[in-house]
């Protein structure tokens, strides 16, 4: 009968030199109705590509399945690590796992995994309103993370942590929050950089020959989550879009379009800024 996991996830780890990693993940227990009357074994999962950020973790599809044997099970494994030249940061792990039972039985499998850096872990703050539209600022805020998400180079915060994390903080504007709360803000959402901004137009006015022309301005600064610096800053800012509207081509008559488009070029400017980050990012 194969096992079930039951019971509490915890793990410890050793370091034992430069090129091998040795770890002991005491992974959900799997109890064995027959107690001892199936034998212990393991069966690795695929060859797979992860985050180094997830090398340790107890729960996860390159985890093996661990069948049978006498009462709760521990797994533990036996990395080495070879340079792999396919990216800059990307390396080679060979993992011998080793599932051992209660009474002492043990046994192996063996998995090969690429490992590629962290992918910065981004929170989108709310923007501050100083063009007097509160729809402004909402839907900044949701277009820069839409185009942030589909960039594939980051992990986003979801939205409704950060708002919770802000609220819990005390914080009214990020933009103007103090070193206290940017630090806790930091830890409780566990984020590598905030992105915050302030709307500076969001608006839309008749043109006696275009018709309606909408203006979208928006002021955004990246700032590292840990120590607050501010790595990017700048302003965009567009009427009807690249300002062809002054002789009633090309003009774009959409206020939520004309904001697209401005947060599609502000990420665009951000990414060389939102570089891979070290596994000990956050301890170090």
């Amino acid at each position: 009968m194969t096992g079930m996991p039951v019971g509490a996830q915890s793990r410890t780890i050793a370091v034992a030199g430069p090129l091998l990693i040795a770890a002991t993940l005491l992974l959900p227990a799997r109890a064995n109705a027959h107690g001892n009357e199936v034998t212990l074994a393991i069966k690795c999962a695929a060859e797979a590509t992860i985050s180094c950020n997830h090398l340790t973790d107890s729960v996860g599809p390159w985890i093996p399945v661990a069948t049978g044997g006498c009462g709760p099970v521990s797994l533990s494994f036996l990395d080495r690590r070879e340079p792999d030249n396919t990216m800059e940061g990307q390396y080679t792990i060979t993992r011998s796992w080793i599932v051992a039972d209660t009474c002492g039985t043990k046994q192996t499998c063996t998995q090969i995994l690429h490992v590629v850096p962290a992918r910065p872990r981004i929170a989108v703050l709310a923007f501050e309103n100083l063009a007097g539209s509160e729809e402004g600022a909402r839907v900044f805020a949701r277009l820069v993370e839409s185009e942030l998400a589909q960039s594939g180079r980051t992990e986003l915060v979801p939205a409704g942590d950060v708002e919770s994390a802000v609220l819990r903080a005390r914080i009214r504007v990020p933009m103007l929050m103090d070193e206290d709360q940017r630090a806790r803000l930091a830890v409780s959402l566990t984020a590598d950089y905030f992105i915050l901004g302030s709307i500076l137009a969001y608006e839309t006015f008749e043109d006696p020959y275009a018709g309606p022309v909408p203006v979208a301005g928006i002021a955004m600064q990246v700032r590292d989550a840990k120590t607050g610096i501010t790595v990017w800053s700048d302003t965009f800012h567009a009427i009807g879009n690249s300002g062809e509207w002054l002789f009633g081509l090309g003009v774009e008559h959409d206020i939520t379009r004309l904001a697209h488009a401005v947060s599609r070029h502000a990420v665009q400017k951000i990414a060389p800024f939102l570089k891979n980050l070290p596994c000990d990012h956050h301890d170090q």
